[in-house]
């Protein structure tokens, strides 16, 4: 793995469409989990490099200084929820050496801004010190991504990831540490884990384990996306690849009949398991302010 060090002028950029954030903070592009059908993968041409093997192995990390983030978070109104993990995973592997994610998070304690964090990795579990301190402020959510239980399935789409298992195991540290958990059933894959028995088990899992919401949605592609993740899918079932195709136009927009039934089968499951559709917004923390006066 290759990683080049970055020190970009913008450390955290604003949210154009918004998305229930307002703004984001990535630490990392690039991102060595690997996750075939990932979207950020078309950033890495902007560098003249591919979005197959360059993007997992060529990793940009952020590089800034305390007062550089001090003073970017004051130009963020506090109001404003900042969602941290938005293109790659802020905790994958080479987080625990470079530890970007952890000084952002300290940082967050410092400024008051409410947070949320997306990812796949038990590393997350290493700040919980910072993020139970968030936590019982009621400024931070964590989202923890999980599209299959199928530990063979979740390997051959995220080969760089932990297991189902894994992630379950994390649900739970957050959850007994009275950390509100999120789980995002996305991207969901036709004819690959859009099936009623997988995504029972997801919400019903989720339901047992107190898991605060879940997101649901299918996967988006660009056409090149489309292009790169059906080629990857032939490698595993050329057949099975077939039938995920016909899901699409042939630019990768999603038929809208099957984004139809696929949100009756969500709705369903989340009525079934009383699972809230409502995503749970971190608040800001307003610092008291001591009057001093003069005797």
């Amino acid at each position: 793995m290759e990683i080049r060090v970055q020190q970009p002028k913008t450390i955290i950029n604003r949210n154009v469409h918004h998305f229930g954030f307002d703004a984001t903070f990535n630490p990392y592009r690039g991102c060595s989990h690997a996750c075939k059908y990932c979207y950020a993968r078309d950033t890495h041409q902007f560098f003249n490099l591919d979005r197959g093997h360059d993007f997992e192995r060529i990793i940009f990390a952020k590089e800034f200084t305390g007062a550089q983030v001090m003073d970017q978070l004051s130009r963020v109104p506090l109001s404003q929820t900042i969602a941290i993990g938005t293109a790659t995973d802020p905790y994958q592997p080479i987080e625990g050496q470079l530890r970007i994610t952890r000084k952002f998070l300290q940082a967050i304690l410092l400024s008051g801004h409410g947070v949320t964090i997306t990812t796949k990795s038990p590393l997350v579990l290493r700040d919980l010190d910072l993020i139970t301190a968030l936590a019982i402020r009621q400024q931070i959510v964590v989202h923890i991504s999980l599209i299959t239980d199928n530990t063979t399935l979740a390997h051959q789409l995220e080969p760089g990831t932990s297991s189902p298992r894994r992630r379950w195991q994390i649900v739970d540290g957050l959850v007994a540490q009275q950390v509100p958990v999120a789980l995002f059933c996305a991207p969901i894959i036709p004819g690959w884990t859009d099936d009623l028995e997988t995504l029972n088990a997801i919400f019903a899992t989720a339901r047992q384990k107190r898991v605060t919401w879940l997101m649901a949605a299918p996967v988006h592609f660009t056409p090149p996306m489309f292009e790169y993740f059906s080629a990857h899918l032939a490698t595993i079932d050329a057949t099975r690849t077939l039938t995920f195709r016909r899901h699409f136009a042939d630019n990768g927009a999603l038929l809208p009949w099957y984004r139809r039934q696929l949100q009756q089968t969500i709705d369903r499951l989340r009525g079934q398991y009383h699972l809230s559709e409502q995503g749970l917004t971190p608040r800001p923390h307003q610092f008291t302010v001591q009057t001093v006066f003069d005797i």
